[in-house]
């Protein structure tokens, strides 16, 4: 709606507030005609492999993006989120999944689009 999003708040929200399910997902990019052969794991490697491959961002903070379980020692002793320090990543990812950026060498990111849905 225009607004800055709060820590809180879900990219893929349903119209309750909560996260859409897995299959709530494929549903919607199946609808979606440019999006029918992916599917939302396929997101989740896409920016994973852009976010390596691409980009100069820890590996700490990619994986705490794609909420990635650590391991025993580092769970123990983490707190944060470091949600400020992942806004400008989430950010320049929004900027090549809405096509203002170049996706670098692989070339295979296809812009989403507000009126890709039906």
């Amino acid at each position: 709606a225009g607004e800055d999003p709060a820590p809180t708040d879900y990219v893929f929200a349903s119209g309750k507030g909560r996260p859409l399910s897995e299959m709530a997902g494929l549903m919607l990019m199946r609808r979606m005609e440019a999006f029918a052969d992916f599917t939302p794991h396929g997101l989740r490697s896409t920016f994973k492999d852009w976010a390596s491959e691409q980009t100069e961002f820890p590996r700490e903070l990619i994986e705490e993006q794609l909420a990635h379980q650590l391991g025993a020692v580092e769970r123990a002793y983490k707190r944060g989120s470091a949600y400020e320090r992942r806004r400008p990543m989430m950010e320049k990812w929004a900027a090549v999944c809405a096509g203002e950026l170049p996706a670098g060498t692989t070339g295979n990111v296809v812009p989403m689009r507000q009126n890709a849905i039906r």
